[in-house]
């Protein structure tokens, strides 16, 4: 990856266009990353399925979308995550993450989705779950973070409610959103550059927020969409278009979650995208299986009868028993580390053991895939052949990832909100034959005669039986007789 000059802090310039998608370059202190491209969704600063080495070594991961919540269980700034030191980084969050300088440390507030907490936000504070349960993040404590943590760009918190906001609500989440941005510019002072905050609201309900960024377009260094749908409205604003544009929902919440929306989404001129749903592909046991753009057989069959609902499925379940003896690699042709060494009868065996290695491998090849999408994504726009290739695609391609079908890997207690609902992680331990083991009765007909000699032999050897007769039982003295016992009590 091309290092990028000392000077430069945080930039973007647009290389090529088609249409209002378009090909850049994001440029940091030590990094250039071409776009379009992704960022890998992290949990507690690591990608979720792969240790430091095996990012680095099996895959081609350009940057960690990283949320704060992960890190202050402790607060601010009791934290480890504050104290960590490196002599290779002035940065503390990436010092206690031992990422390496190649790839983008991009931090927020909060994870996407950000899981419903208990309390609401103020005007002074946003809710959070930490690793040890609910709290406040202070507006003030999320600037200091950012200044003492040094992220190769933040994201500016928004105030975005647990529910459905009415007419009242709306207001208040613009005019909070704004004087959060306009606090961490300030707090910040150039320090580390600032992504804006853009709520999921339609353009005319925070119209005079949108104005407030444009005004202030020299003090950003991008916007940070939580709906990605408003990219197309921002390309028709002179001040806002040049900024890089962020997809920060990449999960199945609402957000940007298949590949088909991927390339809606770049057609409107996104050019990062935070890609949660590829961590609920590898959970749910999914291979990806696509190309982009699909073959030219694929192509002029899909094409040739446009009315065709797409057939072709954008992954395989490997918890399917047809895959136990399926020895093809995980996509026919990958060059990744999982599809060169192994196949789908392996992971299908892991999945049923519940090994981890499974989601290791899956992370490895989805991943890999991904790059592979997005480099073709790029080349397809620089040579003017997107609109045709999303066409063939789109009609390739079903619109979601085949349903889960299997168990994914144990989830932890803050990624998830407790409900009266079915419990997320099943028992690791259970009664003998499964929950609710019904006790079997031996059946009289089968093995009889053993039973009785048993039984007879359990007797002469003075072990009492079920089912024994009374008068044996006072025999061997197990019993007494009602009577008896009640007449040496009436005695005394």
């Amino acid at each position: 990856m091309a290092t990028a000059p000392a000077d430069i802090m945080f930039n973007f310039r647009v290389l090529s266009t088609c249409g209002t998608a378009r090909t850049g370059q994001l440029l940091t202190k030590t990094h250039t990353l071409p776009t379009p491209t992704f960022l890998a969704s992290s949990s507690r600063g690591v990608v979720p399925h792969l240790s430091h080495d095996t990012l680095r070594d099996h895959t081609q991961t350009p940057g960690l979308y990283v949320p704060l919540e992960d890190f202050i269980e402790r607060g601010i700034p009791d934290s480890p995550v504050y104290s960590a030191t490196s002599p290779t980084t002035p940065s503390p969050l990436r010092a206690f993450t031992s990422l390496p300088d190649s790839q983008l440390l991009l931090l927020s507030p909060r994870r996407t989705p950000a899981v419903q907490t208990a309390a609401a936000n103020t005007d002074h504070s946003l809710a959070i779950l930490t690793s040890v349960g609910f709290r406040t993040l202070p507006i003030n404590a999320y600037i200091t973070s950012v200044t003492q943590l040094l992220p190769d760009a933040a994201i500016s918190p928004v105030d975005i409610p647990t529910h459905v906001p009415g007419k009242n609500r709306i207001p208040k989440m613009t005019q909070r959103t704004e004087t959060w941005l306009t606090a961490l510019l300030k707090g910040v002072d150039g320090k580390v550059p600032i992504l804006a905050g853009v709520l999921p609201l339609s353009p005319e309900q925070q119209q005079l927020y949108l104005e407030t960024l444009s005004d202030r377009h020299n003090d950003l260094a991008g916007l940070a969409l939580w709906d990605a749908s408003i990219s197309g409205y921002i390309t028709e604003l002179p001040e806002l278009s040049g900024l890089p544009r962020v997809a920060v929902n990449g999960s199945s919440q609402g957000g940007v979650n298949t590949p088909e929306k991927v390339l809606d989404a770049v057609e409107n001129g996104v050019d990062v995208f935070n890609a949660g749903w590829l961590n609920e592909a590898t959970d749910a046991g999914i291979a990806l299986d696509f190309e982009f753009p699909a073959s030219r057989e694929e192509a002029e069959k899909q094409l040739g009868e446009e009315e065709k609902f797409a057939e072709k499925p954008l992954g395989i379940d490997l918890w399917l028993p047809e895959f136990a003896t399926d020895t093809r690699p995980l996509k026919e042709g990958c060059e990744c580390y999982a599809c060169k060494r192994h196949h789908r009868a392996y992971i299908n065996h892991l999945l049923n053991a519940r090994e981890m290695s499974a989601w290791v491998l899956l992370q490895i090849h989805n991943t890999h895939l991904l790059h592979l999408f997005f480099t073709s994504i790029r080349a397809s726009i620089t040579s003017s052949t997107f609109p045709l290739s999303r066409r063939i695609f789109t009609h390739t391609y079903m619109p979601s990832l085949p349903p889960q079908t299997g168990e994914g890997p144990r989830v932890r207690g803050y990624q998830f909100k407790t409900d009266n609902g079915p419990k997320k992680n099943k028992k690791v331990f259970n009664r003998l034959g499964g929950e609710g083991e019904k006790v079997l009765k031996p059946d009289p007909e089968v093995g009889g005669e053993m039973r009785e000699v048993l039984q007879e032999t359990m007797e002469d050897a003075g072990v009492m039986v079920r089912g024994a007769d009374s008068a044996v039982l006072v025999e061997r003295g197990f019993a007494e007789r009602k009577e008896e016992v009640l007449g040496k009590g009436e005695g005394k």
